[in-house]
């Protein structure tokens, strides 16, 4: 992958997330490789577009305690520096949603602000999956967890 006319990163397949981007407007371009490591001239038209900056990421995401042992509230805890805002979505074994919140930021000393969000409620023993969004300056990512409960 070329951002520019400069290589920024060999990728093996599809997709591919620029998280480094500078503002401004950027082109993209790619190239192929055959078996014998022959790359192929870059490829027209290129992509292009003007962005905003470099891609918001979330910090760490977990869940504690992980797992949750005897009715205890497991906690979805994200490290994250200047998000606007951060959701979570949980989801059992099967992929059905069992939950749904907002993560609110907790006091600390830390340059990343943690957010949490306590899961309450009837919980069942089992593994679940989340996915935590983070809204920062109109710009969405997600990061994945995985929260195990035994009761």
């Amino acid at each position: 992958m070329y951002r520019d006319g400069l290589l920024i990163a060999e990728v093996e397949r599809a997709p591919f997330v620029d998280k480094d981007v500078p503002a401004g407007n950027r082109r993209y371009q790619i190239t192929g490789v055959d078996g014998a490591g022959n790359e192929s001239a870059l490829s027209t038209p290129t992509v292009s577009g003007d962005l905003q900056g470099p891609i918001p990421a979330a910090g760490e995401v977990y869940s504690y305690p992980n797992p949750a042992v005897g009715g205890v509230a497991p906690v979805i805890r994200a490290q994250l520096a200047d998000a606007d805002r951060a959701t979570v979505k949980i989801y059992d074994i099967s992929g059905h949603l069992v939950e749904t919140g907002e993560l609110r930021p907790v006091p600390s000393a830390d340059s990343a602000t943690p957010f949490e969000y306590a899961w309450t409620g009837p919980i069942a023993s089992g593994t679940y999956f989340g996915v935590v969004e983070t809204h920062q300056s109109g710009i969405l990512t997600h990061s994945r967890l995985k929260i195990s409960v035994v009761r």
